[in-house]
């Protein structure tokens, strides 16, 4: 198993959520793009401009080696996924 030497959390904002449903699979794909806690001031300072009226979701995931495969891939309950993710168009 490979070893990053990584802080347990790292602050960092979304800005960016592309997601997709392979129904034949039955899998369900997501790339979450993030920057890092330093680039993240002026981002978060325009975001929280633009949308003072929207609302916020949220969750936590805690990783371990039992919800994460070796290509980076993790697993998230579906009522978060339904709560914070965007709808997905089928393939």
């Amino acid at each position: 198993m490979r070893s990053f030497n990584l802080p347990c959390q790292i602050l960092c904002k979304v800005v960016n959520v592309q997601g997709r449903l392979n129904q034949k699979q039955m899998k369900f794909m997501v790339k979450l793009y993030c920057l890092n806690q330093i680039k993240v001031e002026l981002v978060v300072l325009i975001l929280h401009y633009q949308n003072l009226k929207s609302r916020v979701h949220s969750f936590c995931k805690t990783f371990n080696s039992s919800n994460m495969s070796i290509h980076g891939d993790f697993s998230v309950l579906r009522t978060n996924v339904d709560d914070c993710l965007p709808p997905l168009a089928s393939i």
